[in-house]
């Protein structure tokens, strides 16, 4: 079973949309909208047998060895840099656009046999040796293979970022310009000038209404404005990365 909805996929290179705005919005610029979606199924987790890797990125120690191979049938190799059950952040040579499904094999450091799994690619972020490229996966990894391969993990891996978006309070209803400064597969990092309250009910807002998210905690910063760790449906994150995320191969 999948662990999260068909999800739009929002394509690359348009301009943006302004908010629709009327008497009772701010004046203020929207973030980026594109223009059109369309829709996808995510295809099921598949593992497999004995197979070897050549691997042309440099493995250290204890890392895990994967290949990645969009639908396309273009693969390149590379190491996992951190994992959790339903995500994974790789270092590899080429980048990935944002939104292409691609299948990890992974080959685990002295084992005899590999695994693939099919994600979903939500961040590409050119470094100086390569590419950090960010995936949401279709199903969960299996326990025994984060335990064998893994002794730190997140329950979901977060990923910095500085986006503009609009959060509607449900406490006062108003729309406020506010910063993600952070998202994971369900959560985010919220920054904005308003005092919320843990349990508040905030709704993310582009174009249109793109996920909620329930305040956890909050702290302080500079005296006027307020972070915020919110939580948000599972599968929300790869929702808003795919509809926000600017950096393009």
């Amino acid at each position: 079973m999948q662990v999260f909805p068909d999800l739009p996929d929002y394509g690359h290179g348009r301009s943006p949309a302004p908010l629709r705005t009327d008497a009772n919005s701010p004046s203020q610029d929207a973030p980026p909208a594109p223009e059109h979606t369309a829709r996808f199924a995510m295809p099921s987790a598949a593992i497999a047998a004995t197979d070897s890797l050549k691997l042309q990125v440099d493995t250290p120690p204890g890392r895990i060895r994967a290949s990645v191979v969009c639908r396309r049938g273009i693969a390149q190799d590379g190491v996992i840099e951190e994992m959790s059950p339903i995500d994974l952040r790789l270092f590899v040579r080429n980048p990935v656009a944002v939104g292409t499904l691609v299948t990890v094999r992974l080959s685990p450091e002295n084992w005899d046999c590999h695994y693939d799994v099919v994600g979903i690619v939500h961040r590409c972020e050119r470094l100086a040796m390569g590419v950090d490229l960010g995936l949401f996966l279709d199903q969960p990894m299996s326990d025994e293979l984060i335990a064998a391969c893994w002794l730190e993990m997140r329950r979901e891996l977060r990923y910095p970022v500085i986006w503009s978006i609009w959060a509607r309070s449900h406490t006062h209803g108003k729309i406020i310009a506010a910063t993600i400064q952070n998202y994971s597969f369900s959560g985010l990092q919220l920054r904005m000038p308003h005092a919320a309250r843990p349990g508040e009910e905030i709704t993310l807002v582009a174009d249109e209404p793109l996920a909620s998210a329930t305040v956890r905690w909050s702290a302080a910063v500079n005296g006027h404005e307020f972070v915020y760790g919110c939580q948000m449906n599972r599968g929300d994150g790869a929702r808003l990365a795919l509809r926000l995320q600017p950096g393009r191969p």
